[in-house]
């Protein structure tokens, strides 16, 4: 509704959002892996379902406004996360998750970001998410704007290429 208004020129957000006058680039196509401490006895043995969801979990709800579509892809397959904490934003998911049992599911990128320091599995559901960038009628033909969209999506795109993926 900020990007409709006028209230922000440029949203970056996995949230489909269609409509006349919003226009849109797939920034990212990310996997989802499973985050968690080197020590989680977890981090050193493939990631079965049951293991998966016998697991406590740290859900990133982001304020309740997002579902991440892992959920409904391991629903599916009938495994349901035991979520111990729930997150609204995933800031302090790497102090948070150092030392525990907690396993977090998010993006490959997003796990990368935390450093070596924390283990990556590949989840047990191969789930993707899309990152999209959304701009306005009002913004479409600016330069400065349009060269900030494409210098967004070549960073974007650095950024996916060296990230290696979940071992």
């Amino acid at each position: 509704s900020q990007l409709r208004m006028g209230e922000c020129d440029l949203l970056l957000s996995p949230v489909l959002v269609e409509g006349d006058g919003v226009f849109r680039r797939i920034l990212i196509e990310d996997r989802y892996v499973c985050l968690m401490d080197p020590g989680n006895p977890l981090a050193s043995s493939p990631l079965t379902p049951e293991a998966f969801t016998a697991a406590s979990h740290v859900y990133i709800s982001y304020e309740g406004n997002w579902r991440p579509s892992y959920f409904d892809a391991m629903e599916a397959h009938g495994i349901v996360p035991r979520v111990v904490l729930d997150l609204p934003s995933t800031g302090e998911l790497g102090r948070l998750i150092s030392g525990t049992d907690l396993v977090a599911t998010c993006t490959n990128l997003l796990a990368l970001s935390y450093g070596p320091g924390l283990a990556i599995r590949p989840a047990p559901v191969d789930s993707t998410v899309r990152c999209f960038q959304y701009w306005t009628t009002r913004t479409n033909r600016s330069r400065a704007h349009r060269w900030l969209r494409d210098l967004i999506a070549e960073e974007a795109a650095a950024a996916q290429a060296e990230a290696p993926p979940a071992s």
